[in-house]
């Protein structure tokens, strides 16, 4: 019974991959530069890596909000209860330090914009680090101004 599953899981991968590549061919062969950019945007913009989950009475469930809900009442069933006693922590900064004594230059932040490796890809906020890269000389002013 296993093997005949993981046969049938192995064709159904197959056949979807066929059906992708099929697809793009499509969009690639039709020569129509809207339809390809319609196909690369609808790539990026994948919002939910979840894939269909099972409530508790068994009904699978496709929808975000759905979704969330049964991940919260999951993770809300395996976490720790907050006892609100708070932990002695060890201070590591000088007492003189407070967040209106740190700056953000201009300067520094062009330093560690240029320290960035470029990737092509976009990271969680859907901005390319090579477009960072590019601009930083006429971001790193009004980032370091707070705008």
């Amino acid at each position: 019974m296993v093997s005949v599953c993981l046969s049938t899981q192995a064709e159904c991968r197959q056949a979807l991959r066929q059906h992708e590549l099929l697809v793009e061919k499509q969009v690639l062969e039709s020569d129509d530069i809207g339809s390809f950019y319609k196909y690369v945007n609808k790539k990026m913009l994948r919002s939910s890596g979840v894939g269909t989950l099972v409530d508790d009475n068994g009904t699978l469930c496709d929808d975000n909000a759905g979704k969330a809900n049964i991940s919260n009442r999951y993770f809300a069933s395996v976490c720790t209860a907050d006892n609100g006693i708070l932990p002695n922590v060890a201070r590591v900064v000088p007492d003189s330090a407070s967040l209106e004594s740190i700056s953000f230059t201009a300067t520094k932040i062009m330093n560690v914009i240029k320290k960035i490796t470029p990737k092509t890809s976009c990271g969680p906020d859907g901005i390319p680090s090579l477009l960072w890269k590019k601009t930083c000389t006429v971001l790193s002013r009004p980032i370091s101004d707070g705008i």
